[in-house]
This record gives structure tokens, sequence and C-alpha cells, in this order.
């Protein structure tokens, strides 16, 4: 196996020390072989593992996941993908399925006349039936065509994106056009087509001949009407609730960027090392950590430096299982894992961490002095009370060793800038050796006049350790925060905007369609004496109703979702400002698409109209 080769090569004892139980392993199940079976499998192989190594193994299991599982679950950002999933699938069945709908329906009311005459004709009514069966599938086939190719420019444009991703090289979005996703597209223009197409087409084979070939026949009915007009209500409360999930979003994105993350990214300039890469061993690479720091505090510009196993908001902090002194879990449980970090005594200094009660690491917390470790104050309320310093944890995962609190920090966005500061655990380096450490400079000025110099305290200490990931924390920062709010807020405005677009289209062509069929009617009432304002009203009326009514109905479904958004983004409350806002502008947008085709109504001129068929 690769496990001697390794250990040899680094002199570390990571695969084959029991106390280091975060592993993922990747691999295909067999033929047959589900995901639930394998998992229960892995679960009891590690079962007996707690069974025969109860001090390392006792709150320690193993699962199966899918590849797409393993990178989502547990995702900071996780519940606003989820969001964003659910947003876009409004738009697609609500929104953009309902404006083909109304297409179809309107298209086939105003040929109701053309098929009259098609059916005195002699035609077939089966074969008409296929004839406007396929119409409608030609029309998905090259609605689908257009949109997958604006989909690639889409892919082609948010390819470029390069997030940071945690991990030691840059990892781009690697979007691409998968096969499968194409083929659901087509699946659905196509099924819409059939969807929306078959009713009319199916009406079309009963028309009545008498009937469509009357005079005004292509009007249609009210129930053609109300069936269109409820499809306009639909479009417009989907886009409110899609407007009103953009605005608390971005509204919940600016509160967040605005909260004190517990730490500072001003002035800070971070690189990572690995000494073991270099064949270190523990006592060599404490030394050279040693040297470093001493070094590094020495360079023209820095005013402190510390060393951490894993930075703020970027993957890798260590999770330990840990059972506060004290502290009842209840039947069944009896420790809590907690994430945690390795990090020497100027850290907390160099990365602005405050210490609100006790102190941070001394010189004199050695491997050989008695275990200590800084709390936050998040773990320090939930788990340890009012007074936490003095407490004592177990260490489960690491043979039951009592370790005391000795600090308590400020809370800390570890995770996501937009997630609640979850508890945390500061252990000092010394006690808890880890090759991979980022090294945290303070600087006087810019942060990145430094860089070289402390490239070459590196050098000057062993040419053959790599530096990567070097980058300042204000950099860090935005990628992981700023870039991931504006990219997702970017999402969720454009499907937003677009849901918008696709809703006034709609409401503009059904008040245009009934202004078309309306005109006779419309001739009739201004000949009688109706003024152009009057005509105007009256197709505005009809539009604000349906306003009204998808405002209202998008008002009540917005409120009870908008919330959960909320939360979700972890803002401390739900707008309502704003969110009264949102159907005020819809509304006035709707009579806005609705005023060219009143106004053309308006403009009819009557012995035209009265000659109109």
């Amino acid at each position: 196996m690769m496990a001697p080769v390794l250990e040899a090569a680094s002199d570390d004892s990571q695969l084959i020390d029991r106390g280091r139980r975060m592993l993922t392993i990747k691999g295909r199940l067999k033929a047959g072989v589900t995901r639930d079976a394998a998992s229960a499998e892995a679960a009891a192989i590690f079962a007996g593992f707690a069974a025969r190594y109860p001090q390392f193994y006792q709150s320690v299991t193993a699962t199966v996941l899918t590849e797409l599982q393993s990178r989502v679950d547990g995702n900071p950002y996780q519940p606003l993908m989820v969001g964003l999933l659910g947003v876009l699938t409004l738009v697609l069945l609500a929104i953009a399925c309902g404006n083909v709908a109304n297409l179809v329906l309107g298209r086939a009311s105003a040929r109701t006349r053309e098929i009259g005459v098609r059916l005195a004709m002699g035609a077939d009514r089966k074969r008409l039936v296929r004839q406007l069966m396929t119409e409608s599938l030609v029309l998905a086939v090259a609605g689908g065509i257009a949109g997958a190719l604006i989909a690639g420019g889409a892919v082609t444009l948010l390819d470029t994106f390069a997030p940071s991703s945690g991990l030691d090289v840059p990892t781009p979005l690697a979007i691409r056009m998968d096969v499968r996703s194409v083929a659901l597209t087509f699946l659905i223009a196509a099924g819409s087509a059939v969807l929306f197409g078959l009713a009319p087409a199916l009406r079309a084979g009963r028309t009545d001949l008498l009937t469509a070939l009357r005079p005004g026949a292509a009007e249609g009915n009210r129930e053609r009407v109300f069936g269109r007009s409820a499809l306009v209500v639909v479009q417009i409360a989907g886009s409110l609730m899609l407007l009103v999930a953009a605005t608390q979003l971005a509204k919940g994105f600016s509160y967040a960027l605005l909260q004190d993350p517990g730490f500072s990214t001003d002035h800070r300039v971070t690189m990572r090392l690995d000494p073991s890469l270099a064949g270190y061993s523990p006592d060599q690479t404490e030394r050279f950590y040693r040297a470093l720091t001493d070094r590094a505090a020495q360079v023209p510009g820095v005013r402190g430096v510390g060393l951490t196993s894993s930075l703020p908001m970027v993957p890798g902090y260590i999770g330990v299982a840990v059972a506060p002194e004290g502290f009842d879990f209840g039947p069944g449980q009896n420790s809590v894992t907690i994430v945690s970090s390795s990090v020497d005594r100027g850290y907390f200094d160099a990365l602005g961490v405050g210490i609100v009660r006790g102190r941070g690491f001394l010189p004199t917390d050695t491997a050989d002095s008695p275990p200590v470790v800084v709390v936050d104050r998040t773990f320090a309320d939930r788990y340890l009370g009012s007074d936490p310093i003095g407490k004592r944890l177990r260490f489960v995962q690491d043979g039951n060793r009592i370790v005391e609190v000795v600090g308590v920090s400020v809370p800390s966005r570890h995770n996501s800038i937009f997630m609640p500061p979850q508890p945390f655990l500061y252990v000092p380096f010394a006690q808890r050796l880890i090759p991979k450490m980022t090294l945290i400079a303070q600087t006087e000025g810019d942060p990145v006049s430094v860089i070289g110099s402390l490239r070459e305290v590196v050098r000057g200490i062993d040419i053959n350790v790599p530096v990567y990931r070097v980058e300042t924390m204000e950099e860090l920062f935005d990628q992981r925060s700023v870039a991931v709010a504006n990219l997702l807020l970017g999402i969720t405005t454009t499907v937003g905007l677009v849901g918008l677009s696709l809703a006034l289209i709609g409401l503009y062509a059904i008040v245009s369609y009934q202004v078309s069929r309306r005109t006779r009617e419309i001739g009739i009432r201004m000949a009688v004496g109706a003024m152009r304002a009057q005509v105007l009203g009256m197709i505005l009326k009809h539009a604000a109703v349906l306003g009204i009514i998808g405002v209202g109905i998008g008002t009540v479904l917005s409120f009870a979702g908008g919330r959960g958004l909320t939360f979700a983004i972890g803002a401390p409350r739900f707008d309502l400002l704003l969110f009264s806002l949102v159907p005020i502008a819809l509304f006035t947008t709707t009579l806005l698409a609705a005023l060219v085709p009143a106004r053309r109504a308006s403009s009819i001129d009557p012995q035209e109209a009265l000659r109109y068929d």
C-alpha cells in the first residue's frame, strides 16, 4: 500500500495514527450495490472499530456520499444554493411555461376562422390535430435550440469566474454544458408544447363549422380569456416572488458584509507552508516554524506574526470530539464535535482576534506543559456557563486527554460571513503539531510590500520548503465573501429580471390580443359616444385587475418564503419596508406594460373598426 511510502517520505504518521480520522476515500461502487447498502457496510466497519478502540472511534462513523453530495452537504452556502435552485425551478414552471401556454392558446384562438374554413373544405379532423401538434413541436424545438445557444454563452461567461476554493491551487468553476441537462431541456420544451398545445388542438378538431365561420368567431369566449388571464396572474405572482428574493438577498448580503467577522482583514498578508514536503520530522517542523516566526517578526514593516492551521472561511478546520466538564448532553450522547484550529501564541494579535476573558497562549504552553485550550464566546456560552476560565474539556478522540480552558476569544465567522458564529476551539501549536500551517503577518503599510521579504526569510531557513497561496486577507475575504455574494446575488437578480420580463411580455401579449379581438366592440363603443379616455381606462382596468390579483397572491407567498430566505443568509430580520416597495413597483410596471396596447385601442378609428372582422 501507499502508507509506508508516504510515511517514509514525510516522517509523519497521518495514515496510521488512529487519532486522525478525517479521511475521504473516493471510489466506484460495485455493479448492483446501492449507496445505502455501501453506507450500511461502512457504518458496520466503524462500529467494529469503536468496539476495539473505544478511545478513538466512540463518536465516529462513516457514510458513503455521491460526488454531488460530498460537494454540497455541509457547504456553508448550501441553503443559498438550494434557494437558488428553487428560484430557477419557479421561473421555468410558473413563468416561462405560463408564457408558452398563453401564446399557444392565443394563437389557436386566433386561428378559429382559419380552422373552420379548412374543415369546410374537407380537411380531416385528425390530420388537422396532427398538424397543430406538429407546429407546436417545431416551435418547441426551435425554442430549445435557441435556449441551448443562450445557455452555452452563459456557461462560457460563468466559467470565467475562479472563486477561492480554499485549496492549494486556484480552482475555476469548470462549468460545462452537460448532455443530460440539454436533453432534459429539450424534453421540457417538447413536454410544454404537448401539454399546452394538445388542448387547443383537440378543441380545434371539435370546432363547429357554423360557429367558426360566423363573423367575429375569432374573438373567443369568456372561458378562454379567463384561462389566459389566470396564466398572466401566475406569471405576475411568480415574478414578485423572484424580485422579493433578489431584494431580500441584497439586503441580507449588505447586512452580513457590514458585520464584524471577529478578525481583521486590513494590513494582513498570509502564506501557506508545509515543511513535511521537504522531508521534515515533527521536531524539525517545530524548529522551522519557531525560526520562521522569529525572523519574520524582524522584517521591516511587519508589526506581528502568527501561525494557524486554517484561516477563517477557508476549508480545512479540524473537528474534535469534546466533552465539557459538567455538561449534560442527555441520553445517548456523551460528546460533541467542534471545529478547531492549531495556532501559536502570536495568532490572536496577528489576526486581530480579541481575547475577552483569561489569556491567549504563552511561550510556556509547550508539549511538556499541562494541555490548555482557548474557546470562543459561542462555545463558552453554550457549554461552559458564566465562568468558563479553569473549566476542563475531555478530548474524546485523543485518549480522553483533559485540557484546561485558559481563555475566551470573541466569536468569529469561521465558515462563512453569511452564517452566525459557530462554537470554536483554539489549540496551542506546540501541543498539536501540524506540518501544514499558514503564516499571518500584520503590516504597518501595504501588505504586498513585505511579501518578497517574507519569501526571502523562508529561503534563508530552507530553500526547499515550498511557499504557496500567498495572498492578503482582504483578497481572501473578498473571494470568500464579497465575490460569492455578488455571484449569488447576480444570478438571483438576473433570474428575477428575466422572470419579470417574461411576465410583462405575457401581460402585453394578452392585452394586445384582447384589443385586437375587441376591435369591433371598441369601434361600436366609440361610435355611440365613448370617449378615448374611457376606452383607455377600460383596457387599463383589466390589466390593473390582473396586476392586483397577481401582486396579492405573490405578496402572500413571498412573505412566507422570504422570511425563510432571510434566516438562511443570517440577516437579523425580514425587511418589511423593502418588501412593501416591490409590489408597488411591480404593479406600476404592469400598468406601463399595458399602456401601449391600451393607447392603441383608444386611437382606433370607429369607421375602420366597424368594418373589422
